[in-house]
Order: structure tokens, then sequence, then C-alpha cells
């Protein structure tokens, strides 16, 4: 059975993942998907989020935009498929 923090960290990538479909070129800053937690309520680090993005990295095909600083986080268009997600 998998531990509470396990569960957790299930939760967000997930959340992570339907909002990185929704997200256009150049990608999304961990530090906007604080800031959008936070305003619904979540108590959440950036840290934790960059920690999520990397994990998701390795098994999606998320990619960072590193063309500016910081980056940017997107998805390429068949993770849209993979989840479909409704809006």
């Amino acid at each position: 059975m998998p531990s509470n923090s396990d569960l957790n960290a299930i939760s967000r990538q997930w959340e992570i993942l339907k909002l990185l479909v929704r997200t256009k070129s150049p990608g999304i800053e961990a530090k906007v998907v604080v800031e959008q937690w936070h305003d619904l309520g979540f108590d959440i680090k950036k840290r934790t989020v960059e920690r999520d993005l990397k994990a998701l990295e390795q098994i999606f095909k998320i990619n960072c935009n590193d063309k500016g600083t910081p980056c940017g986080w997107g998805s390429f268009s068949i993770l849209a498929n993979i989840l479909a997600v409704r809006a």
C-alpha cells in the first residue's frame, strides 16, 4: 500500500501534468505553479514542484524550455492525448 506522502506526490504530479497540457510555449515556470496552488489554498514549496517536474520528465515527454531563465516547462501534444484532460 502506498504511503500518504506517495499519494500526495502522485496527486501533485497529476495536477502538474494537467496544467502542462493547457500551457502554451514557452511553458510554465515552477514559480507560477506554486502561485496558482497557493491561490487555491495549497501550501507547496517551489523546490517540491521542481522535483516533481524532474520526476515527470523521466516518465513523460515534458521538456524544459531553457532558452530563458527560469525555464518554462511544457509538454508535447501526445501528452494531451494520453491524459484526455477536460478543461
